[in-house]
């Protein structure tokens, strides 16, 4: 019992993976500052590429996200990508990035909205209605059973098993 005690000692931690837009920064926070009424901290993971891709429109911006965490005073952990360089499927990338926000998340067990860096609250978001459960998801199916890793809560402090997420 003590430890979920100190679990909760810290804000709940909503993170988000951006690859392209540092705009959508900007949105993203301000549609939690209007819709999220309970204390938080928003980290992204910078996914963006210092040099030419498809995903950044062959324009380099790992800068400019950090740039852009820098100047809302937000957390920015960039993520090394160097090998994307070669790695041209979205979803072999996508899993890099989720595997380093999955480690980081066992080293810093907690509380966690996990959203896509494309996405933004319309309306109120009550995390209070999914704390009473480690984990609230939307089931994808494709050739294997998985939880879809763009709008997830899920409460490290409730799950035993972590190490086999």
């Amino acid at each position: 019992m003590f430890y979920r005690y100190v679990c909760y000692i810290y804000y709940m931690k909503i993170i988000s993976i951006v690859t392209n837009n540092p705009t959508f920064i900007d949105l993203q926070f301000k549609s939690f500052q209007k819709y999220i009424n309970i204390p938080y901290e928003y980290i992204v993971f910078n996914d963006g590429k210092d040099f030419p891709d498809v995903v950044n429109n062959d324009i380099p911006n790992k800068a400019d996200i950090r740039e852009k965490c820098a100047s809302l005073n937000i957390r920015c952990i960039d993520l090394d990508n160097d090998h994307h360089r070669v790695q041209t499927r979205p979803s072999n990338r996508h899993g890099d990035s989720l595997r380093v926000m999955l480690e980081f998340m066992k080293k810093n067990k907690g509380e966690y909205l996990i959203i896509d860096g494309d996405m933004f609250l319309i309306d109120h978001l009550n995390i209070d209605k999914y704390r009473n459960r480690p984990c609230a998801c939307v089931i994808q199916q494709r050739e294997i059973v998985y939880m879809w890793p763009n709008l997830l809560y899920i409460d490290l402090c409730k799950i035993d098993n972590i190490d086999e997420l």
